[in-house]
């Protein structure tokens, strides 16, 4: 009897244990789900199930582009591929400028109507004399591009605006595989050759500043050209790169040049894609 009772409390206190253990495991994950803040990803995949109907015009416009800027020639597939595929970036581009409240819906019919109030504008200016900066009247592909490179650029600074731990955590890692964009260079060392006679000089970062100002093109030359290469004015003067000293801070000490980097070419991209892929382009009209 005394035996069945000190098995009883040796279970009941293995059982009190697997009970604590497994509720202190649930409560901490609740806990890490609550602490836990969304992604711009997470936010970005939250959008779903939009659609739009594309017009023949609207069609006939991306094509313009996508044919201007096609180095090869393409077959009658490969050319409508193309165009579908301009055509989900740029409606990506609308929509997350939209869903951000950088820009209204998009529509070629808004489009057209922004460019006609616009061109009014432009022409009243010019009738009294008025200075009129850039195009005096927008064709439609004019004012499309004008458009767009405005609300890419409203866009690209809304995302170098955001932080969390998706772009802290992909930075870092964008870091470490392309530091070399990130070093500075402290110190130059080249041949100057003039008339058979070469001297050798050290120009540090500052020196290289100020000889943006009165030696523009060598100093430029100096700044971007790697070690060897060589550089020749209009006169005797040869320049070899003979050294170059980097100064890496580290990812720390560049922790938002890095950032921006990273948005501006890996993430934007990224969450295009995302939207690309999943926001529906209805082409309900007959491109012959």
């Amino acid at each position: 009897m005394h035996y069945r009772k000190k098995n009883q409390r040796k279970y009941t206190r293995i059982y009190f244990i697997i009970v604590t253990v497994f509720l202190l495991f649930f409560t901490g994950c609740d806990q890490w789900k609550e602490e836990r803040k969304p992604t711009i990803i997470d936010e970005v995949k939250g959008y779903t199930g939009y659609q739009r109907e594309v017009t023949k015009e609207e069609y006939d416009l991306y094509a313009y582009f996508v044919k201007r800027d096609q180095a090869a020639e393409l077959s009658q597939e490969e050319l409508e591929e193309a165009i579908k595929k301009y055509a989900s970036r740029v409606n990506a581009i609308f929509f997350l400028a939209n869903k951000w409240n950088l820009c209204e819906p998009f529509s070629y019919g808004t489009l057209e109507l922004r460019r006609e109030q616009e061109n009014a504008v432009r022409k009243v200016k010019l009738e009294k004399g008025e200075p009129i900066y850039g195009i005096r009247q927008f064709t439609k592909e004019q004012y499309f591009q004008y458009h767009l490179d405005t609300v890419e650029a409203d866009l690209l600074t809304y995302l170098e605006g955001r932080e969390d731990e998706y772009i802290r955590k992909n930075s870092a890692l964008y870091y470490e595989n392309y530091k070399e964009r990130f070093r500075i260079r402290e110190e130059v060392t080249y041949e100057v050759t003039i008339e058979g006679q070469t001297e050798v000089i050290t120009a540090t970062r500052s020196e290289l500043n100020l000889m943006a100002k009165t030696d523009m093109f060598l100093a430029d030359f100096l700044v971007s050209g790697e070690e060897g290469e060589v550089y020749r004015d209009g006169g005797e003067r040869k320049v070899v790169i003979t050294e170059i000293v980097y100064n890496e801070e580290g990812f720390e000490n560049n922790q938002e040049i890095v950032r921006v980097a990273y948005i501006d070419r890996i993430l934007y991209e990224e969450v295009l894609d995302i939207v690309a892929e999943d926001y529906q382009l209805v082409y309900s009209f007959d491109k012959e």
